[in-house]
């Protein structure tokens, strides 16, 4: 072999190793980038009978003639004239050894199923996603002092007055043989009377420095109570008050000064027509302070009330006789009576309520107290005749009134600061005087009698909070 030959054979075989070099170089150094890229290594690969100069090399054999060679049975491969580094990695490793983002994001979304799918044969129940669900709005009492520190209120009140009953006219025939009563004996008086329900008002203003405190100033009254009613005698002339002695009052005869003389009282008996009249009316005052027992909870709260009350009552009564005769030259008599009751004192009290919706409560409000009592009544009994008999009494007095008070409320918060309301309360004050309570006989006329007051009813009204 001469020197030529032998380089020759050198730079052949440089050549064939310069070729082998470089194709065992270029698939590790995709190698080794892939597996910076991918999370798990890849199975190495064996690529050098691959590129084999014929198909008698260990491995698979490829055939050259076919434009399509089978790679291990499964995968495909360029004829050879065609292959070159890029297209033999791409065939082999299609989608772990992509070198881009766009490459890389369908194995990351199949990982993340993969992991998805895991974990819900692990746990069925977390197939199922629910919506994040919204909690109710709470129900809660409205508290002053939070985020309103002053109520303004007005209400329209509807309150009925009891009436005292007494009897003041009797309705029969006088015998005047023996001085018995026949006939119609019908008692008359006070039970034919009716208050009604009678339109006041209330207006409240509270100051609630904080949540737990507060002062409130209201009013209570206008109210002003009237009814009339008028008896007619079933018989000719058979009505007389109901406090003169029968027996004397048929007589004719003078039997003496004083007020059961015939002629002192001669228009109240044997009379035509009785007439009846009687008014009332009622205000009051207050100034509570409230101090909340116990924080309000979701749903209730109890507030303490204390404080001063001030009451004013005052009544007329009148009984109009018609004695329907013109003799001694006059046929009306009356009979007048006014007291006045002006009450102060103190008062305590609770105030609760519940909270059915966030909009809509209930409350019920209870109050007891005891008053000092400025009572005095005027009486005036003027019999008209030719010589008119005008009789007088009157009596002041100093006594102690129980007071109690229940109300029971549905609110309605149309918003924060607006609230609609209605109810009905009982207000009952006991040891006053009455006017038709001294209705009586004429020797008594300075006496002071008692009797109690009974007030309820609905009403409605509004509040706003600022």
């Amino acid at each position: 072999m001469n020197f030529g030959t032998v380089s020759g054979i050198d730079l052949r075989l440089c050549a064939v190793l310069s070729i082998s070099l470089a194709l065992g170089t270029g698939p590790a150094l995709a190698q080794t980038k892939a597996d910076e890229k991918a999370p798990t290594a890849s199975p190495a690969v064996n690529l050098s009978n691959y590129f084999a100069a014929d198909g008698s090399s260990s491995g698979t054999t490829i055939d050259e003639r076919s434009p399509q060679a089978s790679l291990d049975g499964n995968e495909t491969a360029l004829p050879r004239a065609n292959r070159t580094e890029s297209t033999a990695i791409a065939q082999v490793f299609p989608a772990l050894y992509s070198t881009t983002a766009e490459d890389l994001a369908p194995t990351t979304r199949d990982r993340d199923a993969a992991a998805i799918a895991q974990a819900e044969d692990a746990d069925p129940d977390a197939a199922i996603e629910t919506e994040p669900m919204t909690a109710p709005a709470p129900i809660e009492t409205r508290v002053l002092g939070s985020t309103a520190q002053w109520e303004i209120g007005a209400d329209v009140v509807f309150l009925r007055r009891s009436i005292p009953n007494v009897t003041t006219s009797i309705d029969g025939q006088i015998n005047p043989d023996d001085g018995s009563l026949s006939g119609n004996t019908n008692a008359l008086g006070t039970g034919a009377l009716d208050f009604g329900l009678d339109t006041g008002a209330r207006f409240s203003v509270g100051y609630y420095p904080d949540p737990q405190n507060g002062y409130e100033l209201s009013f209570m009254g206008l109210q002003d109570w009237r009814d009339t009613e008028t008896f007619v005698s079933a018989g000719n002339e058979n009505l007389r008050v109901a406090f003169i002695d029968p027996v004397r009052a048929g007589q004719d005869d003078a039997v003496g000064l004083g007020p059961n003389n015939t002629d002192q009282v001669e228009d109240f008996v044997q009379a035509r027509s009785h007439t009846l009249r009687y008014e009332s009316d009622l205000d009051s005052l207050e100034f509570n302070y409230r101090h909340a027992l116990t924080p309000p909870s979701e749903r209730s709260f109890a507030t303490l009330i204390a404080g001063l009350r001030y009451m004013s009552i005052d009544e007329g009564f009148d009984l109009i006789s018609d004695d329907g005769a013109t003799r001694l030259g006059g046929s009306i008599g009356t009979y007048e009576i006014d007291t006045s009751n002006d009450l102060l004192g103190v008062q305590i009290g609770l105030d609760s309520g519940v909270q059915l919706t966030p909009a809509l409560g209930l409350g019920l409000s209870a109050r007891a107290g005891l008053m000092l009592n400025f009572n005095d009544q005027s009486s005036e009994f003027v019999n008209d005749n030719g010589i008119p008999t005008v009789l007088t009494g009157s009596n002041s007095a100093t006594s102690l009134s129980p007071l109690f008070q229940v109300e029971g409320s549905a609110r309605w918060d149309v918003t924060d600061n607006f609230t609609l309301k209605t109810g009905y309360q009982f207000l009952a004050v006991g040891n006053v005087a009455t006017a038709p309570s001294q209705y009586g006989p004429l020797e008594d006329l300075g006496d002071l009698e008692r009797s109690s007051a009974l007030y309820h009813g609905p009403f409605v009204g509004l509040e706003l909070r600022f």
